[in-house]
């Protein structure tokens, strides 16, 4: 019974450490609706314009970082992850969308 109980914390410690790299991940990378649409729809030089490049900007650096000290549990850097590899095409077609706005 008590290496049930033991397994059973192993596991949920696991469970929660990947849980806090999953989530560290996802909202390093995800773009909000509302950026996406103010970059895309939004008036140039507006603030809230500017922050959404921003963003956008800590979003691209972080997928395509070589970083891999984010966390002590992994070793996988951000550039690494098959999910980064989806993810970093959509970044730069808003990234150029941006730019092609901006001129």
């Amino acid at each position: 019974l008590q290496d049930c109980s033991v397994s059973l914390s192993i596991k949920l410690q696991n469970r929660r450490r990947a849980d806090t790299v999953l989530e560290r991940f996802l909202s390093n990378t995800i773009v909000p609706v509302e950026t996406i649409e103010t970059i895309v729809e939004g008036k140039c030089g507006d603030s809230a314009y500017v922050e959404c490049l921003k963003s956008l900007h800590k979003k691209i650096q972080y997928v395509q970082s070589q970083d891999d000290d984010l966390d002590d549990t992994i070793a996988i850097p951000p550039v690494d992850a098959v999910a980064s590899r989806d993810v970093i095409a959509c970044l730069q077609k808003l990234r150029v969308k941006a730019v092609y706005r901006i001129r």
